[in-house]
């Protein structure tokens, strides 16, 4: 049976991978416009819980303080 750090991929290493590549889609998708759900990214990757919803709560923070920079820059023009 496969322990808590590793996966029916490989180990460690292919897990974080996985997240990765997971939380880069999520941010390509929100900067270009997309609606995206990381409920929805988390249903379809249970396996890579808890890290995943904590990679993608960090990205989300990113996503949100990209979008208030862009607004205040908006307001702003140099």
């Amino acid at each position: 049976m496969d322990s808590p750090q590793t996966n029916l991929d490989g180990g460690v290493g292919d897990r974080a991978e996985r997240i990765s590549r997971i939380v880069n889609e999520f941010l390509r998708k929100c900067a270009g416009g997309e609606e995206v759900s990381p409920v929805q990214m988390i249903a379809e990757n249970p396996d890579l819980m808890p890290q995943l919803g904590e990679e993608l709560r960090k990205a989300q923070i990113i996503v949100r303080a990209r979008e208030q920079a862009e607004v205040a820059l908006e307001a702003n023009p140099a």
